[in-house]
């Protein structure tokens, strides 16, 4: 299903970090007391970020559509390690990387619109935190939308020629 997008988002971005990480760091689903630096990929938030009632209507080989809702997902790359150095060294490598590669495909999960075929990472800007937690961490933002499942047939409006003596 098109809605599937959301699993496959933090998968291709799980993907792409253990393509980049050149040996500098290992990606985790939890921290241990591994040597080298850890990387772990979490979704912190996943909301609708716009109203989808507005009355658009999108129309995929001859149906009609509601127009797709938005949603925003927040991904969240969190640095653990022994070794400061390390952790500085693989969050450089993955925010330099990601700066330059911040286009991905949707794949199968594709909604009606997106002619590229393709989400973006943004990464978040954010203020010094107030609390510090122990660990080191990027934010990104992607946006993604979701196809409504119920279509309407879409009937074309055909032009006939009426004349004046045809009327009465």
């Amino acid at each position: 299903m098109q809605s599937d997008i959301f699993k496959h988002t933090p998968s291709v971005i799980k993907n792409k970090l253990q393509e980049n990480s050149s040996d500098k760091y290992v990606i985790v689903d939890d921290f241990s007391s591994e040597e080298k630096p850890q990387v772990k990929l979490v979704v912190t938030d996943l909301f609708q970020a716009a109203n989808d009632k507005i009355g658009q209507r999108i129309i995929i080989e001859e149906k009609m559509y509601e127009a797709p809702a938005l949603y925003v997902m927040n991904l969240r790359i969190i640095f653990s390690g022994k070794s400061q150095e390390e952790i500085l060294s693989a969050y450089g490598l993955i925010a330099s990387y990601f700066k330059v590669h911040n286009m991905y495909d949707c794949g199968d999960y594709n909604w009606h619109g997106n002619d590229k075929g393709k989400f973006f990472l943004e990464p978040v800007i954010r203020k010094e935190p107030e609390n510090y937690n122990g660990y080191l961490y990027l934010d990104y933002r992607i946006e993604l939308k979701i196809n409504s499942t119920k279509a309407e047939n879409f009937v074309r409006v055909e032009k006939k020629n009426l004349s004046a003596n045809q009327i009465k």
